[in-house]
């Protein structure tokens, strides 16, 4: 399972690093019509502000001192790796789902969601799991096609640049004493993870080509 995480891991940083070389050669914001969105999916590691709430310990100080200047929802006191991404890109921060307007949906949205898991077993009022963050884009996509149309929002999403970042909550749990493993070992469980999460990519694709709903 450590092998299994740790090359999750190595591949996220591979694309991440990937992405960073691909900069524009501008010093400003491209427009609408020349950059690819970042549209981004995962827990706390991803997530700039989706659980933003009162009871959040990320929305109190000093949380958010070192960059923001005041606390964000970001698990961090600065920047996150999709924050880095999308300034090195000349792109605005990707803004939360749960803060988007539709004039910014052209830059991409973020999805992640801290505490999120793959299988999000435990439904939680807050914590949007893989399967919510789908079916956010989904909505997204909608509200893409209202104001776009539905040729232009094809190729806006074709070309644009996915970032997921998940395991680690579902992983957490076999040293937690979830009460699933006692019904499937824990080579099994790692399974259930990488299988859901797979599916969940392949939604993701497919949802791109759905034809207008």
């Amino acid at each position: 399972m450590a092998n299994l995480t740790s090359r999750s891991y190595f591949q996220l940083w591979v694309i991440a690093a990937f992405l960073l070389f691909q900069n524009t050669s501008t010093n400003h914001l491209p427009s609408p019509e020349n950059h690819a969105p970042l549209f981004i999916f995962g827990d706390s590691l991803f997530d700039t502000g989706n659980n933003n709430n009162p009871t959040s310990s990320a929305c109190y100080w000093p949380y958010g001192e070192t960059f923001f200047k005041h606390p964000t929802g970001r698990a961090s006191d600065g920047r996150l790796i999709p924050d880095f991404i999308a300034e090195y890109a000349k792109l605005p921060f990707p803004l939360p789902y749960r803060q988007t307007r539709n004039r910014q949906l052209r830059y991409g949205v973020n999805f992640a969601s801290g505490g999120a898991e793959v299988l999000g077993v435990n439904p939680d009022k807050i914590v949007i799991h893989l399967k919510g963050q789908l079916s956010n884009f989904k909505n997204v996509k909608k509200r893409l096609r209202h104001k776009l149309g539905d040729s232009e929002t094809e190729a806006l999403l074709s070309k644009a640049i996915y970032l997921f970042s998940f395991g680690t909550n579902d992983y957490g749990k076999v040293t937690d004493g979830f009460s699933v493993l006692h019904y499937y070992s824990s080579e099994e469980y790692v399974g259930m993870v990488v299988d859901n999460f797979t599916t969940g990519i392949k939604v993701r694709t497919h949802m791109i080509n759905w034809p207008p709903q």
